[in-house]
């Protein structure tokens, strides 16, 4: 028997190839895999040239994944935030699902998941790739791979939230990324703590700190704290927005 979980993802995934974010989604990955290979061209052109610093390859992958941490996954996340719920709503597709025998919650929880868990999925193999290809520099690929993929999970169940309370999601996460979390993170205070990029980067053992005239003990992240952070508020922030989103009228949504 059909479970109200598989339903909802079934009506997810079929039309899911034909929504302007999965689009988004494919060409940022494209992009990706063509900077690592502008990153090798350059290098071959140097080692031929010697026009171009010998650790330009190296130095460009480490940068790529660097900001697949952070702040890529938080844009990745903003740019799919809609697909889950929003794009449904704009362009009228939830009808059917919303018809059918799954609760709205299920059917809201099961969205927001399922995206999540593409985007921790392209990105984790985008720096799978970074790190075959470019070394890890002693970096932890276990790490990184863990931090993408409940980085992922976290922000997307963030960004879904502020796409059911307001129209205009895009400019909202924006705004909650740069204005607040990311700042957040960079401070030299306990309350650094509650960004979810601090934590993301913690997990990862990437932290980056604000550069102060004077010197203060920053508080340290933990590999452990991290991803019970990052856990909850994934689990918070989607009941959140699957609540709000059963309490939308039908002629809201469809």
């Amino acid at each position: 028997m059909t479970t109200a979980t598989e339903l909802a993802l079934r009506a997810y995934l079929i039309p899911l190839t034909r929504t302007r974010a999965f689009v988004i989604g494919v060409v940022l990955t494209v992009l990706f895999l063509g900077l690592t290979a502008l990153a090798f061209a350059l290098g071959a052109m140097g080692a031929i040239t010697g026009a171009l610093p010998a650790s330009i390859t190296q130095d460009m992958i480490r940068s790529q994944r660097l900001f697949i941490l952070a702040p890529g996954i938080a844009i990745g996340a903003i740019l799919l935030g809609e697909l889950p719920l929003r794009e449904g709503i704009r362009h009228r597709t939830l009808l059917y699902p919303l018809l059918g025998p799954v609760p709205r919650m299920t059917l809201a929880a099961v969205r927001i998941l399922a995206t999540g868990a593409l985007l921790a999925l392209g990105a984790s193999a985008v720096t799978t790739i970074l790190f075959l290809v470019g070394g890890g520099g002693g970096d932890s690929l276990v790490r990184q791979i863990l931090a993408v993929t409940l980085g992922s999970f976290a922000f997307m169940a963030i960004f879904s939230f502020i796409h059911t309370l307001v129209k205009r999601g895009l400019m909202g996460g924006l705004m909650f990324l740069f204005l607040l979390d990311v700042p957040l993170a960079m401070l030299p205070f306990g309350l650094r703590k509650l960004s979810v990029t601090f934590q993301l980067r913690a997990i990862a053992g990437k932290q980056v700190d604000m550069e102060l005239p004077v010197q203060i003990a920053a508080p340290e992240g933990s590999l452990w704290m991290g991803v019970l952070v990052l856990s909850v508020i994934t689990v918070v922030f989607t009941y959140l927005a699957a609540r709000i989103f059963k309490s939308q009228r039908l002629g809201e949504l469809c």
